[in-house]
């Protein structure tokens, strides 16, 4: 029998028609499920691709991956835009319907919680990158033999390439606390992830702060015009603030909110 995979979680009573909702796997045909006030917006998948011994050999595979995740986001945006959602993490997967319904009912007071807390907000993320000059790179690496000088002049150039990668880090870091600080002070809420190594998050500069913003909608227009301004404002040192989003709140919800296999 097909599985029940769960997008995200809407109050009953605003759950928009699953018609109007879209993925990006035209193969998944959307439905709701409701319980205790309520609704999980689901897609009955094939046990041979997310039952749990499989799903975990599918996780290996980086494109099935992609392509899932491709379609766990459309859906969720597609909801975003109508109402307030609690997203569920990729691959939530339950046997059966029942499944699904008591999950409702064991996180009803949580779910509902949540929900309430994230009306009228959307969450940001802000990425900052510093792309370091090419002379204080060179301060970080060990010279080659043809490089070194001779005697005191040698240690003299090394010691003022060190005292200028020092001084460009401080400044580095006074940035971002500034910006954090900053864009902290407009958003309800936030939290600092782990920075991406450039592989994950395409970017050749050093990713030095991966923020996220619960913003109230009301605020994003402030929001976005500061973010603008700090980029404007720290250009000339080699820094780049980019917004990503809006996005379903991952980074705001308690706990393990319905964790399924």
């Amino acid at each position: 029998e097909p599985v029940w995979y769960v997008y995200g979680v809407v109050r009953a009573q605003e759950a928009p028609p699953t018609a109007e909702l879209a993925g990006a796997d035209d193969r998944r045909t959307l439905a709701a499920v409701t319980d205790g006030g309520l609704t999980a917006v689901v897609s009955r998948v094939p046990a041979a691709e997310f039952a749990e011994d499989e799903l975990r050999l599918h996780l290996n595979d980086m494109d099935w991956v992609e392509t899932v995740a491709r379609d766990h986001e459309h859906v969720l945006d597609s909801i975003c835009r109508r109402t307030t959602v609690i997203p569920m993490r990729l691959c939530t997967v339950y046997k059966t319907e029942g499944g699904v319904r008591e999950m409702l009912l064991r996180e009803s007071d949580t779910l509902l919680e949540a929900l309430d807390h994230l009306d009228g907000k959307t969450e940001w993320g802000a990425k900052v990158f510093f792309e370091r000059p090419r002379e204080s790179r060179a301060a970080t690496r060990e010279p080659a033999s043809g490089e070194r000088g001779s005697g005191t002049s040698y240690m003299d150039a090394q010691r003022r390439q060190r005292d200028r990668a020092r001084q460009l880090d401080e400044q580095v870091e006074a940035a971002v606390a500034a910006i954090h600080e900053k864009l902290d002070s407009l958003s309800e809420e936030s939290t600092l992830n782990p920075p991406q190594r450039p592989e994950s998050s395409g970017h050749p500069g050093e990713m030095v702060l991966n923020g996220a913003y619960l913003v109230e909608r009301e605020r994003e227009p402030e929001f976005h015009e500061e973010a603008r301004a700090l980029q404007s404002s720290f250009a000339d040192h080699g820094i780049e603030l980019v917004l990503t989003g809006p996005w379903p709140a991952y980074n705001f919800l308690p706990g393990r909110i319905g964790a399924a296999w």
